[in-house]
């Protein structure tokens, strides 16, 4: 695992979300997200599903997402194995976002659940090698871990931040994970962007 790391080189999330989870206060924490209809039939849905936010920069998204992510990943420690969670923040001149992303959560998700995954991991590594950083090998990698688990959580914010073309890649795999997942699992992402134009809805 930790050659693996190692060859992964993802970019520093846990700062991010620590810095912006500082950032709330007890005036503008987004906890009434929870009390809403939208976001309460995504976090209840028994299929794969995929909740949007979106509003003018300064609106309070960031806010909303770290909140979430928070809330998810205290719960994970209630499920245990049975959840995943996985979260990211875009910024303005990230180098390979949608690379970026899947090596974050693949990170991510080898730290909640190493046990299970080391196999699974164990192989991709051998057979890729130095290749372990190309996004297809990266996107099947994360898609496999997904697999294995009842509910993962994907908690993604600013998704709009760079261009429409690497938006769409993103937009196009995420759409494509969460359609083709075995039955038994299931796949709930959400989304803050400042405009209705990922073509998520």
């Amino acid at each position: 695992m930790s050659e693996l790391k190692v060859k992964l080189q993802s970019p520093d999330y846990r700062r991010d979300h620590e810095r912006f989870t500082q950032h709330r206060n007890e005036f503008n924490s987004g906890t009434w997200i929870f009390s809403e209809a939208e976001f309460q039939s995504w976090y209840g849905s028994t299929e794969s599903s995929i909740l949007c936010i979106s509003g003018l920069p300064g609106m309070g998204k960031t806010t909303i997402m770290s909140t979430v992510t928070n809330k998810l990943l205290a719960e994970k420690q209630y499920f245990g194995n049975e959840t995943l969670v996985g979260y990211f923040y875009f910024s303005h001149g990230l180098q390979e976002p949608h690379n970026s992303l899947l090596r974050a959560l693949l990170e991510q998700f080898m730290d909640q659940n190493a046990a299970l995954l080391s196999g699974l991991l164990n192989k991709y590594l051998h057979a890729y090698a130095d290749g372990i950083r190309e996004t297809e090998v990266l996107q099947e990698l994360v898609k496999r871990t997904i697999e294995t688990c009842r509910v993962a959580y994907l908690v993604l914010d600013g998704l709009d931040e760079y261009t429409h073309k690497e938006v769409g890649r993103t937009v196009k795999w995420l759409l494509s994970t969460a359609k083709n997942l075995p039955n038994g699992s299931i796949l709930r992402i959400i989304i803050s962007t400042r405009r209705d134009s990922t073509g998520l809805h």
